[in-house]
């Protein structure tokens, strides 16, 4: 009798929506490729979303507070929405197009910003441009396909 009445549509629909992580993903600013390789080398075991971006906002003044162009800015607040798998074994890295030549060419970036999934110090996927939903599909599928835990700890 459950299936048939108005609640049961309602808690059905709220059970199939992405629950997002409770405490959030650490997200690290790092401003060069010899720190990007030693954080890589730290976490080589986990899921580091390396984000190459354009850098800060060219048009902001010069203050304490740093502010990235209006696109990244948009992504780092909206990352902590959408839900990438278990904090614990993603990581996301922000770095500067400018100062990752090596990365860069290494990795035949073209377009900023691009999203590379990294495991074991190589790019396991690539994601062009801010696409969340891409990206959020690619982070799951590989920690289910390589036996991580994609459900949050509480």
């Amino acid at each position: 009798m459950f299936r048939r009445c108005l609640p049961s549509l309602w808690v059905h629909s709220m059970s199939r929506v992405w629950k997002t992580p409770s405490n959030g993903y650490d997200i690290s600013e790092l401003p060069n490729e010899d720190i990007l390789a030693e954080f890589l080398a730290f976490y080589k075991e986990k899921l580091v979303v390396t984000v190459v971006h354009n850098g800060l906002n060219p048009t902001a003044p010069h203050v304490v507070e740093r502010e990235f162009d209006p696109l990244m800015a948009h992504f780092i607040r909206s990352l902590n929405h959408h839900n990438f798998g278990n904090p614990a074994e993603v990581k996301f890295a922000l770095v500067p197009l400018q100062s990752a030549k090596k990365f860069v060419e290494t990795h035949k970036v073209l377009a900023a910003p691009t999203c590379m999934l990294m495991h074991n110090n190589a790019a396991v996927q690539r994601t062009v441009g801010i696409r969340h939903g891409e990206l959020q599909v690619k982070c799951l599928f590989f920690l289910r396909n390589n036996d991580k835990n994609i459900f949050s700890v509480m």
